[in-house]
């Protein structure tokens, strides 16, 4: 099974997510521009639902068969996964703390916090000091690691137990929205808060265990129209999202039809999964993990150096931040990011066979 159009939407779903984050658009000036960031950039935050599904399928599809055939040890498997997204974390994580001790001071910002976030413990305090500090984008990784922890124990469940899990966790979103709480915590509760979010990640799973199970070969034609058809539920759910109170459009309300997206693209049929076979947007999905970490990172460092954006100024920067951002994923990707994967696999894999021969040798009667 070939994942290369699943990789290139990583980029589309970071792209919405870099989106999000021009939030100067907001104050245009021009109506237009208002209206498109109000009305659709804003709504970005969603390509985190993207993400986090798409874990959960991905991770079903690379890790599954070789957990529950014990090919890798749990060691093996978190070191991995740490290697993936630690190293470009910390980079990203040193390069914010100019911007939260020197150039934009926060009376809220501490060196706790900051430590909070370095550690990736960021996302289970409601304290929006502490799980939006340093590189903000960075809270869904401390959920990511949640997710990692879990996912060997979540392999041994049934279907019906995984089941029970999802109507768990979306009662759990329910309750939140018809709670008393003010706003800001139903954004936590129900945005940030890993065991929350946990939902998407399990339906990635359950996603998976149909698709490999159930899902048959489709015709170049129909799986054509599927594609087209995933899609179109998506633009459908995006134009009626103003109907939809915004607790559960942080994530409830997305999961359906970007679960059904990711499914009609994991595969080398029909058209438009063949259009996102292109190499360029392959390279772009690749470098989608950096451009996620990196890109609010440039837009804090240009408004520093730029200062307020008037427009027509506003449009155009947004134009040029949007450029400089996936130049800058690009060069990272291709320049240290995948050579700081190889160098943490290189630490951690051999850690782990040091400490289990330490813990026989331990076990073993000396002469």
């Amino acid at each position: 099974m070939k994942l290369e159009a699943l990789t290139s939407l990583r980029f589309f779903a970071a792209l919405m997510v870099l989106c999000s984050h021009l939030r100067f658009l907001a104050e245009s000036d021009n109506p237009l521009v208002k209206l498109i960031y109000d009305k659709v950039f804003w709504e970005g935050y969603i390509g985190v639902t993207f993400f986090f599904i798409l874990s959960g399928f991905i991770l079903s599809f690379a890790y599954q068969q070789r957990l529950q055939n014990r090919q890798i040890g749990f060691w093996e498997y978190m070191s991995a996964r740490v290697a993936r997204i630690y190293p470009l974390h910390i980079v990203t994580w040193l390069l914010a703390l100019p911007l939260v001790f020197f150039l934009v001071p926060s009376s809220t910002e501490s060196l706790t916090t900051y430590f909070t976030n370095g550690a990736l413990i960021q996302s289970y305090f409601p304290d929006r000091a502490i799980h939006f500090s340093a590189n903000i984008p960075s809270w869904s990784l401390s959920d990511e690691m949640f997710f990692y922890l879990l996912f060997p124990f979540l392999l041994r469940c049934g279907n019906r137990l995984l089941l029970g899990l999802v109507a768990v966790l979306l009662a759990w979103h329910f309750a939140i929205f018809l709670s008393e709480l003010s706003e800001q915590r139903k954004h936590f509760y129900n945005y940030v808060f890993p065991l929350a979010r946990l939902l998407d990640f399990v339906v990635g799973l359950l996603l998976f265990r149909w698709y490999s199970q159930a899902w048959k070969p489709l015709p170049e034609g129909t799986a054509t129209l599927v594609q087209l058809g995933a899609l179109g539920l998506l633009a459908v759910f995006f134009a009626i999202k103003g109907v939809i109170p915004q607790s559960l459009r942080f994530d409830v309300f997305y999961i359906l039809p970007m679960a059904l997206v990711i499914v009609a693209f994991a595969t080398d049929r029909g058209l438009l999964a063949k259009a996102l076979q292109n190499p360029v947007l392959v390279l772009l999905g690749e470098a989608s993990f950096a451009l996620y970490l990196t890109h609010q990172l440039v837009i804090r460092y240009a408004e520093v150096a730029a200062g307020n954006w008037a427009w027509p100024m506003d449009a155009f920067a947004a134009v040029v931040l949007l450029a400089v951002a996936i130049a800058v994923s690009v060069l990272c990707y291709l320049g240290f990011e995948k050579r700081l994967h190889r160098w943490a696999l290189s630490k951690l894999i051999p850690l782990g066979k040091s400490l289990d021969h330490g813990r026989n040798t331990a076990k073993t009667p000396s002469n």
